[in-house]
């Protein structure tokens, strides 16, 4: 069963469901992807300083063939009555899902950190 995780500022109170500037949110699954695109430790809830997080943001935007993220099909196994459906996603989920992360991190500041859970 997949969860969905959500990156916020720490310490802002402004975080709305309406308000989608104030968080990101994904599947735990696409997380751990995009954290390892980002050449973080896919761990499962902790923080990154926002200044060190919009530097590697920015470094997964340059216009680089290596920076586009491949499609990922979706597959689907039968175990018996069990059946696993996974969800794949379109190519450019993670830069896109990058680009969202970089307009977060700036708007906590250089100092500010950005929470995931």
């Amino acid at each position: 069963m997949s969860r969905v995780i959500r990156f916020l500022i720490a310490g802002d109170f402004e975080y709305q469901e309406d308000r989608p500037y104030t968080f990101v949110q994904m599947s735990d699954v696409d997380c751990r992807d995009l954290m390892a695109w980002l050449w973080l430790d896919p761990i499962d809830f902790g923080y990154v300083q926002a200044g060190d997080l919009a530097a590697r943001c920015r470094r997964r935007l340059w216009p680089l063939a290596r920076n586009n993220d491949p499609a990922v099909p979706s597959r689907e196994s039968r175990n018996g009555n069990v059946r696993l459906v996974v969800a794949g996603r379109a190519a450019g989920y993670l830069r896109a899902r990058t680009q969202d992360l970089l307009k977060l991190a700036q708007r906590a500041g250089p100092d500010g950190q950005i929470l995931f859970s």
